[in-house]
C-alpha cells in the first residue's frame, strides 16, 4: 500500500486523487496512533501507572507538566494532520489549490515550531519546571533536519502557489 501512494511515475489525475485519498487514510491512522502513543508515554511519565498509591493531585501537576513538555511533539503531530489536509484537497482534485497551498505551509511551521520548542525552549523549560537538563541548548542532527524541511516546505508552497497563478494564466490564454 505505502509503495502505491508513494509510486514515483507520473499518475494521471484520477491516480493522483487515489493515491492521495489512500494517503489520507493511512495519515489518519498513524495520527491517531501516535495520539494515543504520545497520551500514553506522557502519561507513564506523570506517574499515572504507578498505583493507587498516587495521589491525585500530585498526578493532576505532573501532566499538566508533561503537556507543557510535549508541546514539540503536539506540533508534529499538527504536522502530520496539516499533510493529512493537503493529501484530502489534492483527493478532491486542488492540486494547485489554495488549500494545498496553506495546509503545506502550515506543515512546515509546525515542524519549525516543533524543532525551535526542542531545540531552544524545552531545556529553558525543563529547568523552569524543576526537571533535570543537561544542556542549555538541546543540539540535535535530526530535530535541526525537521526544521529545515519545514523551512523547505514553507519555500515549497509559495512555489506551488506561483505554479498554482501561471496554470490559472494559461488555463485563460487558452
Amino acid at each position: 500500500m505505502l509503495l502505491n501512494i508513494m509510486s514515483s511515475s507520473s499518475p494521471g489525475p484520477a491516480t493522483l486523487a487515489e493515491a492521495a485519498a489512500r494517503l489520507r487514510a493511512a495519515l489518519t491512522v498513524l495520527i491517531v496512533f501516535l495520539g494515543f502513543a504520545l497520551a500514553a508515554e506522557r502519561l507513564g511519565y506523570a506517574g499515572l501507572y504507578r498505583g493507587p498509591a498516587v495521589s491525585l493531585g500530585g498526578v493532576a501537576a505532573a501532566i499538566a507538566v508533561q503537556l507543557v513538555l510535549a508541546a514539540p511533539a503536539t506540533l508534529y503531530l499538527a504536522a502530520l494532520w496539516q499533510l493529512r489536509q493537503v493529501a484530502a484537497a489534492v483527493a478532491q482534485g486542488a492540486v494547485f489549490g489554495v488549500a494545498v497551498v496553506e495546509a503545506l505551509r502550515r506543515v512546515g511551521v509546525c515542524l519549525i515550531g516543533g524543532a525551535t520548542l526542542s531545540l531552544i525552549a524545552m531545556p529553558i523549560l525543563h529547568r523552569v519546571l524543576g526537571q533535570a537538563y543537561p544542556r542549555l541548548i538541546d543540539f540535535d542532527v535530526a530535530t535541526l533536519v525537521i526544521g529545515g524541511i519545514g523551512i523547505g516546505l514553507v519555500f515549497l508552497a509559495r512555489l506551488i502557489d506561483r505554479a498554482g497563478a501561471v496554470q490559472s494564466e494559461l488555463d485563460d490564454i487558452f
